[in-house]
């Protein structure tokens, strides 16, 4: 017959030292929680109820698999981890009976009590059965004690992590990657599942198969979870796997690959023991489109379940929901997630193209199911981005991240993305930073190991100016996300901006031991050691890159400003041959028309015709811009530097004054200086330089050690006309 579970109501059942809350869906031992996948949960229930009684497989498949073909060890598997979690795993069973060739029992006696008697330290004291974590493994060794201490020993660790990687960041010695966090037992690293479909456009479905799976892992509270950016580098299977979980400090990895041919999926995973190379669990899943939902958070249960890590009952029930119950909308939301994390991670070819092609996926899979609550949070994320970049910098773009922002929260007011979304809507559209960091915060309880929030709180501490906050916040994620260039690299740009040139050196130099064919890491090293002044090892660094790397002419800007430092106009210029009409601004946190540059050089070479029509073309290019992006402080700023070369005084001062109240200093610590050394060289040049005098010293007494330094300042011809008055302004010292 067919067993009939009992819909949880207000039972407790006490067993030996255990008190099994059905209404709750929580096991405890003592004052400790006992963490169990919620089939595992289900199994015992259905045991403990009814105690005593012999139950065939076949019926406990029914009862908790109804109308589900599953594979045959799925039952063994859970009957396993049922037993390591009582402690019952020795000849003599307590607990759980096998009767082979007919089925289970439940032998130990279990006490039905009221759920207010459960109350109370009394209530939970072990009988004289007494502590059973010492009792043998199935494999006769120890069954694991689980620990009484994940959250406050994790926190500690990662302090002392932190603590070390300052100091050896502070004295020296050869730069390394910040150490990981110290491998604890419920850390894991999800590598690249493999695409073993016969088409490799199936390759999206493989990677959003992985990316939902360490998502739902890194919900849980009691596990540290590397970072995609940290795997993505890594083979699905690498020979070296103990080396591989060494470099992520992670005590065990998950492999993975997918097969889907139309509507069938297969999808294969097994959990590994790195030093060992013993496989802790593996599971191979058959099923249709529609039904591989429930596998992903079945994986994140099992793992959690193998790894002993705590489950809290908000964990399974997030495990329970479904981001749409419609499989050809899953199916299209996982293609846009290909698209859009190639814009997110740098690694489009086209990021225009594929935030339009990630835009018409989501926005198709939101058609079919417009109650798809993640769908609108990653569409919004995806639209607050393309603003922020910027992709497309228009009013239009903001509202639509908020909009999608805010039909998430009201689909699902407790999905974390949802949250997430909302943040960035209110960081990137309107910079209200306050809002925005509570809606982090709130995400982060959600999400405790993504690397990517905790940046983001830094991101906004950093603009904020609380610099050391914003540095803690970056040293956090690199503990989270070790094998990312992208932290220690904003360790560096945040260490640049509050000139310590030489801290900046070790971080960018970081950066290069993770990456060493990242150029931008190179050319902002350069970058920050010119800004410093040492012209010789930037010089060096410049010259060690490939011919080809120069991503965003950011090699070419930083060529032309060392030429331009050494005043060798003629160099400067030479530098930009062959250039594309637009590059990386120097001074400007975005692209600058290249005749803009090209303009300033000619005109030191006294070439003053040619020049006034490199400005006359940059103009035109800005002012084209700013039709479609009108609010756009940098492309302000540098139209006013172009109306200056012009002659044309007050549309020149009146572009640099704008840019400066479109993002004045008290909004943004980090591009705020920007506009004001703009607008000071604007005064220069065609204004009253005795306010650009006032602004200079005001630059070279904050943190604005991207945009001004005492070397740079010194050197650059832009001050010659100013420098004596700022120098007597500063003591004799500028």
């Amino acid at each position: 017959m067919l067993i009939k579970s009992a819909v949880p109501g207000r039972a407790v059942y006490r067993f030996g030292p255990f008190l099994l809350d059905a209404a709750e869906r929580r096991l405890r031992r003592g004052e400790d929680e006992v963490a169990l996948t919620r089939k595992s949960f289900d199994l015992l229930l259905l045991l403990v109820e009814h105690a005593g009684r012999l139950q065939s497989r076949e019926a406990l498949y029914a009862a908790l698999w109804p109308d589900t073909i599953v594979e045959e060890h799925t039952l063994t598997w859970h009957l396993s981890a049922l037993r390591r979690a009582l402690g019952d795993t020795g000849d003599a069973p307590a607990y759980i009976e096998t009767v082979r060739g007919h089925g289970y029992r439940f032998i130990a006696a279990a006490q039905k009590i009221e759920s207010a008697e459960a109350t109370g330290a009394d209530a939970m004291a072990p009988d004289e059965g007494g502590d059973r974590a010492d009792a043998p493994s199935a494999q006769g060794t120890p069954a694991p004690v689980p620990s009484r201490l994940p959250g406050a020993a994790f926190a500690l660790l990662v302090v002392l992590a932190i603590a070390a990687a300052a100091w050896a960041f502070l004295h020296g010695g050869a730069p390394q990657p910040a150490p990981p966090a110290a491998a604890q037992p419920h850390s894991i690293a999800v590598l690249p599942f493999a695409n073993l479909s016969a088409d490799p456009a199936n390759a999206y479905f493989a990677s959003g198969i992985q990316e939902t799976i360490l998502a739902q892992l890194a919900g849980i509270a009691d596990l540290r979870v590397v970072s995609r950016r940290s795997t993505a580098a890594y083979e699905s299977r690498p020979a070296d796997l103990a080396d591989v979980a060494r470099e992520l400090g992670v005590a065990s990895v998950l492999e993975g690959n997918v097969q889907k041919s139309g509507a069938d999926v297969l999808i294969n995973v097994q959990l590994i023991d790195p030093p060992s190379g013993t496989q802790l669990w593996a599971h191979s899943y058959r099923r249709t489109l529609a039904d591989v939902f429930a596998v992903q958070s079945d994986v994140a249960e099992q793992v959690a379940s193998a790894l002993q890590a705590k489950l809290l009952p908000a964990d399974q029930d997030r495990f329970t929901q479904l981001p749409t119950q419609d499989a050809e909308a899953y199916d299209l939301f996982l293609r846009a997630e290909y698209s859009a994390l190639q814009v997110e991670m740098g690694t489009a070819n086209d990021r225009h193209a594929a935030t339009a092609q990630a835009r018409a996926l989501y926005g198709q899979a939101i058609a079919r199911d417009p109650k798809f609550a993640l769908a609108y949070a990653r569409l919004s994320y995806l639209e607050s981005h393309a603003y922020w970049l910027p992709l497309d910098h228009t009013p239009a773009r903001a509202a639509a991240g908020l909009r999608a922002a805010q039909r998430a929260l009201e689909l699902d007011p407790e999905l974390a993305q949802s949250h997430l979304a909302m943040g960035y809507a209110h960081y990137y559209g309107k910079r209200d930073y306050t809002a925005a960091l509570a809606e982090f915060r709130r995400a982060l309880r959600d999400m405790p190991s993504n690397a990517d929030v905790n940046a983001s709180i830094a991101n906004i501490q950093r603009r904020r100016g609380e610099w050391d906050e914003a540095l803690a916040g970056y040293r956090r994620a690199e503990l989270l996300d070790p094998r990312n260039p992208q932290w220690p690299m904003l360790v560096g740009d945040t260490l640049t901006n509050m000139g310590r040139y030489a801290d900046a050196d070790v971080a960018y130099e970081r950066a290069l031991v993770i990456d060493p064919h990242s150029a931008t890491s190179a050319i902002s090293q350069a970058f920050s050691r010119e800004i410093g002044g040492d012209s010789q090892g930037a010089a060096a660094k410049l010259a060690q890159l490939p011919a080809d790397a120069n991503p965003d002419g950011f090699a070419t800007t930083a060529r032309f400003v060392a030429a331009w430092l050494r005043r060798d106009a003629a160099a400067a210029l030479a530098v930009l041959d062959g250039a594309p009409p637009t590059i990386e601004a120097p001074w400007t946190p975005s692209s600058t028309p290249t005749d803009l540059l090209r303009a300033q050089a000619l005109e030191r070479l006294g070439e003053h015709a040619r020049a006034r029509e490199a400005y006359g073309r940059a103009r035109d290019a800005l002012q084209s811009l700013l039709e479609e992006q009108p609010d756009d402080p940098a492309s302000t700023s540098l139209l006013g530097l172009a109306e200056a070369g012009l002659g044309h005084a007050d549309a020149a001062l009146a572009a640099g004054r704008r840019a400066v109240e479109l993002l004045p200093l008290a909004t943004d610590a980090v591009d705020g200086p920007c506009y004001l050394l703009t607008l000071a060289e604007i005064e220069i040049r065609v204004g009253d330089p005795r306010e650009a005098v006032a602004r200079l010293r005001r630059l070279l007494d904050m943190p604005a050690g991207r945009e001004m330094s005492p070397s740079l300042f010194a050197r650059d011809p832009r001050f010659d006309a100013v420098r004596d008055a700022v120098a007597r302004g500063a003591g004799g010292q500028p």
